[in-house]
């Protein structure tokens, strides 16, 4: 198996020369003698000038730094190979360091990164009353959590109920929907 570093001068050159000769040793190889279907783009990476060759059609790129004269092949495999093969005519082999990959977290999808989901039988929009049923060891039950003391209902009254004992009405015994209330019919207690 190849070590780290016959992997990294694989995919490494050196060209002692200036970005524009970079691109137009690229693109003549390429048969693109005025350099149309080709960028070459500036970036500030690893401390100095990198310069990024792309072309139309090539999902890889080729990355040449002047401060060392070193050009890295990105891509795939089978892009690298390519491209690797379109510099050798006119580069010599990388004879310089190579960085050791640092470790970082493993790549894969981090656990509970995506939130918790929708939940199991849980309301997602508040407290809906006894809209909401739960699944539990007994079959499905009626969802009782946190209704506090008027069981979920607000001021008392709820439509085709009449009212509510716990907020001072007779439970619909009157009829009227403020629960038997006297005052202005408002839901809630007179104040």
């Amino acid at each position: 198996a190849p070590t780290v570093d016959e992997l990294g001068r694989k995919y490494r050159r050196s060209f002692d020369g200036t970005a524009r000769e970079v691109k137009q040793h690229l693109d003549e190889a390429l048969d693109d003698h005025d350099g149309l279907l080709s960028t070459l783009q500036v970036q500030s990476m690893y401390g100095s000038e990198t310069y990024t060759w792309k072309r139309k059609n090539l999902k890889g790129a080729i990355q040449f730094v002047p401060s060392t004269g070193e050009i890295r092949c990105t891509g795939s495999e089978e892009q690298r190979v390519f491209l690797i093969d379109l510099c050798k005519d006119w580069t010599q082999p990388w004879g310089g360091d190579v960085p050791v990959p640092r470790k970082g977290k493993a790549k894969g999808k981090a656990k509970g990164s995506k939130g918790k989901g929708k939940g199991k039988g849980r309301p997602q929009h508040g407290d809906l009353g006894s809209l909401y049923l739960s699944r539990s060891s007994r079959g499905w039950e009626h969802d009782d959590r946190d209704r506090g003391p008027t069981g979920g209902h607000v001021g008392g009254f709820v439509a085709g109920y009449g009212g509510d004992t716990a907020m001072g009405g007779d439970g619909g015994r009157s009829g009227s929907p403020s629960g038997g209330r006297s005052g202005s019919g408002s839901p809630y207690m007179d104040r």
